[in-house]
């Protein structure tokens, strides 16, 4: 059995569309300021705080640091929406952008096809789109997908 501290999940963490914060005590053993290095450098919208301590949980010790890191964060976060998308419609985009298919969009995010069908309408009226292909270049255009 593979040791969890063996354990890759670049891949995985790559695959996440929507902000991840990243939160690590400084002087922690395990994990690793490295680890954590290494899992905030794979989602496109990861964000790594270093925070002061040992403790392996960020909320043991300086819980004030922890929760105003996470406020930030959040706070950051709606601020970084575009053209008042939510943070699902947000996901969907970047997963459209990607070339996902409805029904890809509906596995992956694991809701209902019409639910997608949905969203993709309120997108499109929120950043005037027409079809997947101006949608695509807006979600481009917003940094929201990384250039390939």
């Amino acid at each position: 059995m593979e040791r969890f501290t063996d354990s890759d999940l670049t891949r995985e963490l790559s695959e996440l569309t929507m902000p991840v914060l990243v939160l690590q005590r400084k002087d922690a053993v395990f994990p690793t300021v490295e680890n954590a290095r290494k899992a905030a450098a794979s989602p496109p919208r990861a964000q790594l705080v270093l925070l002061e301590g040992s403790a392996t949980v960020p909320f043991l010790g300086d819980t004030d640091a922890a929760l105003a890191s996470i406020f930030q964060f959040l706070s950051e976060s709606e601020e970084r929406r575009p053209d008042g998308l939510t943070e699902r419609e947000l996901e969907i985009l970047v997963l459209l952008s990607g070339g996902s298919s409805n029904e890809g969009i509906s596995r992956a995010l694991t809701i209902s096809t019409r639910t997608v069908e949905r969203h993709i309408g309120n997108i499109y009226l929120k950043i005037g789109a027409h079809n997947r292909a101006e949608a695509t270049a807006y979600a481009f255009r917003q940094a929201l997908v990384p250039a390939s």
